[in-house]
């Protein structure tokens, strides 16, 4: 088995706290369902503004980076055996319903 890493991007402006409420609760569900599998090996939530470092001098500003107009807000490392078996996986991801996208990457160990 190999280790991926899923990168979670939306955009979380437009979610109601019962959109939240729905996607933690789906997100239990498949984290236990994946633990139990042997797959699930660990995850970050990035909910919070941090800094963005860019430029030559280093210069510093608060934010994030957005992508299309979505911000990673979680990364998940999973096992599978194959890159097309994690994207498998990725396809029941709850931030999907929601205009989320996960992108998908092999962990180099």
């Amino acid at each position: 088995m190999k280790e991926y890493v899923l990168i979670m991007r939306i955009n979380p402006a437009p979610l109601a706290p019962d959109d939240l409420t729905d996607v933690r609760a789906k997100w239990k569900k498949i984290v236990d369902d994946w633990t139990a599998r042997e797959i699930f090996v660990t995850s970050n939530q990035i909910v919070q503004e941090g800094v963005v470092v860019s430029g030559r001098e280093g210069t510093a500003r608060p934010g994030s980076v957005a992508s299309d107009g979505l911000r990673i807000v979680s990364t998940i490392n999973i096992r599978a055996a194959s890159l097309e078996e994690a994207a498998a996986l990725a396809r029941i991801v709850p931030l999907l319903e929601y205009g989320g996208t996960v992108e998908i990457r092999e962990k180099l160990n």
